[in-house]
């Protein structure tokens, strides 16, 4: 599905996030409220989808730069927030709070802010975003859709895509994503399902990273 607001109804900078609490209460408000209205501006533009994964990530050379020194990547937790409200970034295997809040968590001061500025997300979109699509067949999404209603659907991915990188060594670093979409994949086997994984990085050109900040 798509979310495209009227010009004329846009909420995207009605919150001020210097006064959120919470990612999921405020942060994620601006379009929440939008897809609960009465008149969702909304649109279906794939069918048969049962899994999206958006992952953002800095260029390679700058990625494996902060590896190398065991730093995060731009996005450990796949979420990406260019207000900079939920960002730390813990050298790994220290023990800290996760990299991004989940949804729900409450905000912390532990923040690493060094380094935060190193990678300085705010006001910046992500350089490269690795999208992961996985679809079924038709007769698969048919067999699916007509087992007992419930969480057949969430089934495939619970407890998948939640972290993309595991703490630890540089050669860990890099398998979650990898070990789960592996096990969705056996998932899907399991229950006889058709499906095909398609994989992209897509380069954002309006994208200007730069760690370089003003007060």
């Amino acid at each position: 599905m798509e979310l495209m607001q009227p010009a004329e109804s846009m909420s995207v900078y009605d919150l001020d996030p210097k006064g959120a609490t919470t990612f999921a209460g405020d942060q994620l408000r601006w379009f929440r409220t939008a897809v609960t209205g009465a008149s969702r501006p909304v649109r279906s533009i794939a069918e048969n989808v049962v899994g999206l994964i958006i992952w953002p990530k800095l260029a390679k050379g700058d990625e494996s730069a902060r590896l190398d020194q065991g730093r995060s990547p731009l996005s450990p937790n796949y979420i990406y927030d260019s207000s900079l409200l939920t960002f730390k970034s813990p050298r790994f295997g220290t023990a800290v709070s996760p990299v991004y809040l989940n949804e729900g968590a409450k905000l912390t001061s532990t923040t690493d802010l060094q380094d935060a500025a190193q990678i300085n997300p705010k006001n910046q979109l992500p350089p490269i975003v690795q999208v992961t699509l996985i679809a079924l067949d038709e007769q698969s999404a048919a067999r699916l859709e007509d087992q007992p209603k419930g969480s057949a659907v969430e089934d495939l991915s619970k407890g998948l895509f939640e972290v993309a990188c595991s703490p630890g060594t540089r050669s860990n670093q890099e398998t979650r994503y990898d070990q789960d979409l592996q096990e969705m994949q056996q998932r899907m086997v399991k229950a006889g399902l058709t499906y095909r994984v398609f994989t992209s990085d897509v380069v954002i050109r309006a994208a200007k990273w730069s760690a370089s900040q003003t007060k």
